[in-house]
């Protein structure tokens, strides 16, 4: 194409603002590791999730059929701390 400039970006990494951290190569190399593993013990139907710093297999079924609700006490607090930064 002349006379533009192409360059790659991922995605995942723009939409969160920025490049990965130590922490989020650690993260993917763990959970890469995991999902690997549990390739090879054949689990099928699940997904990986991390809460702290603990990886856990889930069911997908499970994931899907789960209706999380927000806690608004804790939305409330973003939003009021939000609003006090507005001023």
């Amino acid at each position: 194409m002349d006379g533009f400039t192409l360059r790659y970006s991922i995605l995942g990494h723009l939409q969160r603002g920025g490049k990965p951290s130590a922490f989020d190569r650690i993260l993917t190399t763990r959970m890469g590791t995991l999902a690997v593993n549990e390739l090879l013990n054949c689990s099928t139907d699940v997904m990986i999730g991390s809460k702290g710093d603990q990886l856990d297999l889930l069911s997908i079924q499970e994931t899907v059929e789960n209706e999380a609700k927000p806690v608004l006490c804790k939305l409330n607090v973003i939003k009021d701390l939000k609003q006090s930064s507005d001023m």
